[in-house]
Parts: structure tokens; sequence; C-alpha cells
């Protein structure tokens, strides 16, 4: 998993900036799935272990305890 804040062209300034929300990316399959996330970097992480969890409940073919599901 990664945490990171993607970048833009500001349209004012022409430069570069960070956007306000935090992005997860995940690979499941072989494959890089990326989720927005919070503006907050630790809620973002939490809510990408959150993820993390489903998926791996999902390739064992396993239910989700109730926590996770909820």
């Amino acid at each position: 998993m990664r945490t990171f804040q993607s970048t833009c062209r500001d349209r004012q300034t022409g430069g570069t900036r960070a956007t306000a929300r935090w992005y997860i990316e995940i690979r499941i399959d072989r494959r890089a799935r990326r989720v927005p996330g919070f503006c907050d970097r630790k809620s973002t992480e939490a809510l990408g272990r959150t993820i993390e969890a489903l998926a791996r409940c999902k390739a064992g073919g396993e239910r989700p305890d109730a926590g996770l599901t909820k």
C-alpha cells in the first residue's frame, strides 16, 4: 500500500502544487488501484489498511468479521 498526495498545475501561478486530498494505491491481482482518501494522512492510511484487509478476505475466500464489514 502506498499513500500519497497527487500534484496538479496551479492555474494562477503556473507552478505545481499538492492536492488537498490524499490517495491510496493498492496492488490487487497485479493491478494498481488508486482510491481517493481523506484530507488527513492518518485517516487515509487507516482506510488503506481496511481496504487491504478486505482484499485479503476476498482473495482467501473468507467472510470479513463484523468490525470489518461495518
